[in-house]
């Protein structure tokens, strides 16, 4: 549900020439957690039992995401302006350039 909201968020706040990078990390982080999960249950339930595992991986993982997501909702209005000005900055830079050269 959440991967396409921050996708875009990822886009919203990279320069261009490093999102494909940004998105390679994301995708990285996201496939290593799938990747850990199974063998982490099998840890806990080693340990406790398969109820507590997956119940403890459930909501340990949610109570992450969702402190993670509402420090990124805090960080992202300014990431986004300081990219547009950025943006804009290169903008007016080239029609200066474009105007010296022609």
């Amino acid at each position: 549900m959440a991967a396409p909201n921050v996708i875009a968020t990822v886009h919203d706040v990279t320069e261009p020439e490093v999102r494909s990078t940004a998105q390679a990390l994301l995708a990285f982080a996201e496939n290593f957690g799938s990747a850990i999960a199974p063998w982490l249950a099998g840890v806990i339930a080693v340990r406790q039992s398969l109820h507590v595992a997956i119940i403890a991986i459930c909501l340990i993982t949610w109570l992450a995401c969702a402190a993670l997501f509402g420090a990124t909702a805090s960080l992202v209005p300014g990431d986004i302006e300081r990219l547009r000005q950025t943006m804009r900055l290169r903008a007016e830079q080239d029609k200066a350039h474009q105007g010296i050269v022609n």
